[in-house]
């Protein structure tokens, strides 16, 4: 049945339904096209298809789909930072500190490894044994770090996997602009580097940045390992915190209109997030250091009544992570946005309460548990170096914000997502 235009748009009933663009959709409650935007002469990427999308009859300013996602964050981060503060408390009334510690590393070792398999074999393949090797080797010593990391807060182990990260994204990021400006060693054609050396470039990256840490932990090893009792507790209810705050973001992310970053090509996910990078960081650092923050308040007392307030608090960096990465995700989607008014096609209209999806929740509860996990490994070793605590918690706030702003797009690596491949690109013969 061929879909008819109305005065609000096109009959929905007789659209598809349930299906999001994997690139921007070039319209609103018209005819959508997937296309890439390499050049003008490439060809379409599929067919042409009609998505279910109601016609907003005014235009929604910034202020009310941010106010909405500050909203949604606060209800969550509250009750996810709660429950784990409730945890903490029964786990420090049991006095099991050790038996805390082994099960927190289990469950660290547990989480990194499923991490690093789903990030590693959509980034490395596993069409050749060596890959699959490599992948294998990797996941172990993933698995040892994340285990080290949750059980006894290693400051080495953070700081490893940390730069490690960070270098191998700068790498991955250097190459894809090689390539996209690389000249054409045939007429006619553009050509790119062999796949094997971006990848070599990864590998050598992360290396390099983490094996300074890696000497380290290994010449003293009882230098970066912590045994207090406590960090057992901590981050066991961590795991709870996670689960509770990924758990209740899938249900109400649909409540009341929404932004949808999934509109967005993996470079302007990356453009929106280092927008939204500066105001989160700010919010972190205040919320959770200076003004006190629950990591902060569990170092002073167990009690439930005296976690609270500070939990509440620490909620309220994540509302302005989650106002800025609306509004910048509206910015970026539409080249003529202004600071008042952006793009319309990436609005997500209210659907309500929905049940989440269970492949995908368990591993954002993994990788919030462990980026948590580090966040508090960092705070604890430099703790044990002899820093002010105070001092100490908001330098761990800091970096660890830095990081938890890419944390969808980390997931997104791991779901096979990735920079837009370079194409071959036609180019007109030279005359000589």
């Amino acid at each position: 049945m061929i879909p008819i235009p109305t005065a609000n748009g096109w009959n929905s009933n007789d659209l598809l339904q349930g299906h999001e663009p994997e690139s921007r959709l070039i319209a609103t409650g018209q005819l959508a096209i997937k296309t890439r935007s390499d050049s003008a002469d490439t060809a379409l990427a599929t067919s042409p298809r009609f998505i279910s999308r109601p016609a907003l009859e005014t235009p929604i300013p910034f202020w009310r789909t941010s106010l909405n996602q500050a909203v949604r964050e606060l209800f969550s981060q509250s009750l996810g930072r709660l429950a784990g503060a409730a945890a903490f408390t029964g786990l420090s009334r049991l006095e099991r500190g050790e038996a805390s510690s082994t099960f927190a590393c289990v469950l660290g070792a547990l989480s990194a490894g499923v991490c690093s398999v789903q990030l590693l074999r959509h980034q490395i393949g596993t069409a050749s044994t060596a890959q699959k090797a490599g992948i294998g080797l990797a996941s172990v010593a993933a698995m040892t770090a994340g285990g080290v990391i949750t059980g006894y807060a290693s400051l080495a182990a953070a700081s490893m996997i940390a730069s490690g990260s960070l270098v191998a994204a700068v790498a991955s990021g250097a190459v894809r602009n090689t390539e996209a400006s690389q000249t054409d060693t045939e007429p006619g054609l553009d050509r790119y580097p062999d796949e094997n050396i971006a990848l070599g470039l990864k590998i050598l990256g992360f290396a390099a940045a983490s094996a300074p840490f890696l000497i380290g932990f290994l010449v003293n090893p009882s230098f970066w390992l912590n045994h207090d009792p406590s960090i057992g507790n901590r981050n066991l209810s961590v795991a709870i915190e996670a689960l509770s705050i990924e758990l209740t973001k899938a249900t109400v992310n649909s409540v009341g209109i929404s932004v949808n970053r999934d509109t967005l090509i993996f470079e302007e996910k990356f453009k929106a997030a280092m927008m939204g990078l500066l105001p989160y960081v700010i919010a972190s650092v205040l919320c959770n250091s200076v003004a006190g923050g629950l990591l902060q308040a569990e170092l002073n007392s167990d009690q439930f009544t005296n976690l609270i307030l500070p939990a509440l608090v620490g909620a309220l960096a994540n509302c302005v992570k989650g106002a800025a990465n609306a509004a910048t995700i509206r910015y970026v989607s539409d080249p003529d946005a202004t600071w008042i008014q952006g793009g319309e096609h990436t609005l997500r209209p209210g659907q309500g309460v929905q049940w989440p999806i269970s492949a995908q929740l368990a591993p954002k509860v993994m990788l919030r548990y462990l980026m948590i996990s580090c966040r508090d490994s960092l705070f604890f070793g430099l703790k044990k170096a002899g820093l002010h605590p105070e001092l100490a918690n908001a330098l761990s706030m800091m970096i660890y914000a830095s990081f938890a702003q890419f944390r969808d797009m980390s997931f997104d690596l791991m779901q096979g997502q990735g920079w837009t491949e370079p194409v071959l690109r036609p180019r007109p013969p030279v005359v000589v």
